[in-house]
């Protein structure tokens, strides 16, 4: 789990989830604009917008929304690509949101990549979300019209190096070590059999 200490305190969304929901896929956005605008943005209720996460281009990353309440990032789906789009269905019920820092036309630091790859390997851990470009999806693919979080975000890089990282978890040998003398007794169990 990030650190909380840079936590930005947004008033922008649902308490809990809608009942019979939880996180099961996590959208990236890039709305634009730097770090400093978008923890004014998300911090005012006037702007009704959130995510769970902001992720600088320095590779900072804020918790904005914890991930069991429902922030205010997807929308309304219009014209959806998306394979697990629910109809009828708020996708903000069953998403977790991570907004990049950046423009559009900025390129993508590796120090960003990295710490989204790293935040998504946590999320999807947390809530068992598959690593794969059906469950880590850009917003574009639920609002076309968005052009979020534009078409240069490396969202197969990021899926990627969450899978990596998720692999070397599950590679860790597991080490065993006695830290203390045990006497093996000869025959049945008792404290006056022999010590071999």
């Amino acid at each position: 789990m990030p650190d909380t200490s840079n936590r930005i305190a947004s008033p922008n969304f649902r308490p809990g989830r809608a009942p019979g929901f939880a996180p099961d896929s996590i959208v990236l956005h890039r709305s634009g604009g730097a770090r400093a605008s978008l923890r004014m943005r998300f911090g005012s209720p006037a702007s009704s917008l959130s995510a769970h996460y902001l992720v600088a281009r320095d590779g900072t990353i804020d918790p904005c929304v914890a991930e069991t309440d429902t922030s205010f990032h997807a929308g309304v789906a219009a014209q959806s690509s998306w394979s697990l789009l629910r109809p009828g269905v708020n996708p903000n019920f069953h998403t977790i949101g991570i907004e990049l820092e950046g423009f559009a036309i900025d390129d993508w630091p590796a120090s960003q990549t990295a710490a989204t790859a790293s935040l998504v390997e946590a999320i999807a851990l947390r809530w068992r979300i598959p690593l794969d470009g059906a469950h880590v999806v850009p917003h574009s693919a639920i609002r076309p019209s968005s052009g979020c979080p534009a078409p240069t975000c490396p969202i197969g890089a990021i899926i990627a190096a969450a899978r990596a990282a998720r692999e070397g978890i599950n590679q860790q040998p597991t080490v065993v070590r006695t830290t203390t003398r045990a006497n093996l007794r000869i025959g049945s169990p008792s404290l006056d059999a022999p010590i071999a």
